[in-house]
């Protein structure tokens, strides 16, 4: 009804600041027939607005909150303009319940995508979430390898100690060379983004394939290529002005008189620090890879409150839509049925929404939206809900076409003690309560359980649009095969289609899973660029303490106990790393978890699984150089200048 009333008022403001083009969004989106294949809303068919009414009159209910309603604006229109007219138009018009007020607003549509969760009818998060996370993620690894390339340039100092003596006794002045190492930095970043740009081409198909979506490279945009040569230059800056500050001041004689500098207090102290950081967003995303990990096998093995197991829904279309009823009954004298039922929605997404429910005692300022939908006979028993309190529906009750089942959670709102019987409101209608069901959750997992009314489907109520049919375990493909017989012979215009309801659900979080299997390819990346630089600092440390190790073995020091002088060099900073991490990570992964209202819990033993695999890959890195150095032969040690 809101629909029609808008539409009308709406067209009032043509000739001020009006709207080219007005679509109600009914079944399915006009303007998806002519979409590109990258579009997110794609119909397979329109339908008028006014056909859509005759079969879904509860969209002329002024409590309905869908569908979505679209609008075009004139080129040039003020957006903030337009909504500040519509804003009040639904409270001109008398409705059922005085006491519902309702606000419309504006959205632009290619905010919608990202922007597709509200609260107080305000947009906050949504997709936009994830392109935050991956973001960050994107930075963090790119941070790292920052940090790789500071330790690595700094570690083949030894390599060019020499040159930079001479250099600077011929009269290199100090910015000269600072000039030449940030130069080389950026150049490398340049071929590193030459190189990226081809591996991402590459990448792109196996990409696609894993996160289900079809993305392309802007390359015909020169936006595209000024944030590319933008982030290049950032990251050769960044990687290259500490080893150019380090490098280019090395004192010309102690260069000259030894193979390579002493180390000072300052620049070990201050690649110790990068190798910490590094190591603190490396432990960071093993830990997010872990909890994100846990949190999806929590949501596919969760208990919901029904069994979705051996539960198969068909729609009702075509001829079955005169006679639901028929098709229930023949489906389960079929050989593999254990029972049927009929349901006006997914069981998996139920969302018929009002907010025309009201009870004795009921606050008049106060509007909750009920889910609201139409079962058939032996519904419970279907799905294998719990009864709390009162009975299902049943054809030996002529009264309860003017009954209800509610859950627990609108039981609780009402206030009622002794629900059975007592009166509930929709709109000009008067129920009572015949059931009261456990709660279980028919909507993902991010929501909280609404409070829910379930009325009774009549033969020919075109809100009816489901089939539920239990099978029996291990007898499916059986009851499939005698379904799709029945459907011929009832409905022969139309296929038997059908969807298995542990499927519907597993795509509630198709998101969720592939969330779960990025981070595994980022936290190994990461780890990965980790270890080349821990690597680098480990030759780093080998070739300053060349002389010490020699010593120590003409000593009588043995390999074990060089093998972990050298390895408490790594250790200390990976256990710090470790410390400065768990914080940071347990903030990370609460935050991310707030979005489900369901979730796991974040166990200890998950920082201590995430710290044992950052210090066993850190060991396994630095094993080889520093038994290789722990081994050298030490007159070889000695003897080096």
């Amino acid at each position: 009804m809101i629909q029609n009333y808008l539409r009308t008022a709406i067209r009032n403001l043509w000739k001020n600041k009006g709207f080219s083009t007005i679509n109600i969004v009914g079944l399915a989106l006009g303007m998806a027939c002519s979409m590109p294949t990258m579009a997110t809303d794609r119909a397979e068919y329109i339908l008028p607005w006014t056909s859509y009414l005759e079969d879904n009159g509860w969209a002329k209910d002024w409590g309905a909150t869908d569908p979505r309603t679209c609008i075009l604006l004139r080129p040039g229109s003020d957006a903030a303009l337009v909504e500040k007219k519509i804003t009040g138009i639904p409270n001109r018009f008398d409705t059922e319940d005085k006491n519902i007020r309702m606000e419309l607003g504006l959205q632009r549509f290619s905010d919608y995508y990202l922007h597709s969760e509200f609260s107080n009818g305000m947009p906050t998060t949504g997709r936009i979430e994830y392109v935050r996370l991956f973001s960050l993620v994107a930075l963090f690894i790119l941070v790292i390898a920052c940090i790789n390339f500071m330790n690595l340039t700094t570690a083949r100092s030894t390599k060019r100690a020499r040159e930079l003596g001479v250099r600077k006794v011929m009269g290199a002045v100090r910015g000269a060379l600072i000039r030449q190492f940030i130069g080389e930095a950026i150049l490398m970043a340049f071929l590193s983004a030459l190189l990226a740009s081809m591996m991402v081409n590459l990448a792109l198909p196996a990409f696609d394939q894993l996160t289900g979506k079809s993305i392309s490279m802007p390359y015909d945009q020169g936006a595209f290529w000024l944030s590319i040569g933008g982030i290049t230059v950032l990251t050769g800056l960044l990687s290259g002005s500490y080893p150019a500050f380090y490098l280019s001041g090395f004192n010309p004689i102690s260069v000259l008189k030894a193979a390579h500098p002493a180390p000072t207090a300052l620049g070990s102290l201050f690649r110790g620090g990068l190798v910490v950081f590094q190591f603190v967003l490396s432990i960071v995303m093993i830990l997010c890879t872990i909890l994100i990990a846990r949190q999806i096998h929590y949501m596919q093995n969760v208990k919901l409150g029904y069994d979705r197991e051996n539960l198969v829904y068909i729609p009702i279309e075509g001829n079955l839509r005169n006679r639901p009823d028929v098709f229930r009954t023949e489906s389960e004298l079929l050989p593999g049925v254990k029972r049927a039922s009929l349901l006006s929605d997914n069981p998996t997404v139920m969302n018929n929404g009002t907010l025309s429910i009201g009870w004795t005692g009921k606050d008049p300022r106060e509007q909750v939206r009920f889910i609201h939908e139409a079962i058939g006979p032996d519904f419970l028993n279907t799905m294998n809900i719990p009864l709390v309190a009162g009975r299902d529906f049943s054809p030996t009750y002529p009264t309860d076409s003017l009954g209800c089942i509610l859950n627990e959670t609108a039981v609780t709102l009402m206030g009622y003690k002794d629900p059975i019987g007592k009166p509930v409101y929709t709109g000009s209608i008067t129920l009572h309560i015949v059931g009261v069901v456990k709660d279980f959750h028919f909507q993902s997992l991010h929501e909280k359980i609404k409070p829910l009314l379930l009325a009774m489907g009549t033969k020919r109520n075109p809100s009816l649009s489901t089939i539920l049919v239990r099978t029996q375990p291990g007898k499916t493909a059986l009851a499939l095969a005698g379904l799709e017989r029945l459907s011929k012979q009832l409905n022969p215009a139309f296929p038997f289609t059908y969807k298995f309801s542990d499927a519907e659900y597993a795509l509630l979080y198709a998101s969720e899973v592939v969330t779960g299997r990025l981070p595994v390819i980022f936290a190994v990346l990461a780890i990965f660029i980790s270890c080349l630089g821990l690597l680098g600092f480990s030759l780093f440390n080998a070739e300053q303490r060349m002389r010490e190790i020699g010593i120590r073995k003409v000593l009588g020091a043995g390999v074990p106990s060089l093998f972990g002088l050298l390895s408490k060099n790594f250790l200390q900073p990976i256990g710090l790393a470790f410390l400065i991490a768990v914080p940071f990570g347990w903030w990370a992964m609460h935050q991310w978890l707030e979005q489900f209202a369901y979730r796991t819990n974040i166990s200890w033993w998950v920082f201590g699984l995430s710290g044992m695999i950052a210090i066993s890959i850190a060991l396994g890195t630095v094993c080889f150089q520093t038994i290789k150095a722990a081994t050298a032969n030490p007159i070889n040690s000695l003897k080096t200048k």
